[in-house]
């Protein structure tokens, strides 16, 4: 029963989401704060994602930048849906792929070991209003990306 409650918040999104990550620069990287909203759907391979044009959009993603350094920056991003991939793939999108990303980075057609390095991608906030208490609950993360990069 709880846990339904608390399901019923992502489904209807009434949970609020935060992350951060460090991305690459590249010439078709926008220069300032953006909005990408497209349709997005399974791709082939059946575990990718990918942007539909001409359909009607379904996803919606926000991206703030906080600080640069050379060919990278560190983001704040705001995911207005939740699809499989959504910050990923709306990012790589733009020409802003998200650091060691081996799916839709810059390096996705390169073979990912076992000791590549993390994807710099980080869930850093979740807030929502508590359905048993009706309390606003915010939870932060404690983990950090590697920034700046080196």
């Amino acid at each position: 029963k709880t846990r339904g409650r608390f399901g019923k918040l992502f489904e209807k999104g009434l949970i609020q989401k935060e992350y951060r990550a460090v991305i690459s620069l590249t010439s078709r990287s926008p220069k300032y704060d953006f909005c990408v909203e497209n349709h997005m759907e399974r791709g082939n391979p059946f575990f990718k994602m990918q942007i539909t044009p001409r359909k009607r959009p379904n996803t919606r993603t926000e991206c703030r930048f906080l600080d640069e350094s050379k060919d990278r920056a560190l983001c704040r991003i705001i995911p207005y849906s939740g699809k499989k991939h959504q910050i990923r793939l709306h990012l790589s999108s733009v020409g802003c792929p998200i650091l060691h990303d081996p799916l839709y980075g810059i390096s996705a057609d390169a073979p990912a070991s076992e000791a590549s390095p993390p994807l710099q991608l980080l869930a850093y906030r979740l807030a929502f209003r508590d359905p048993l208490s009706g309390q606003e609950r915010s939870f932060r993360s404690k983990k950090t990306l590697s920034w700046p990069s080196d």
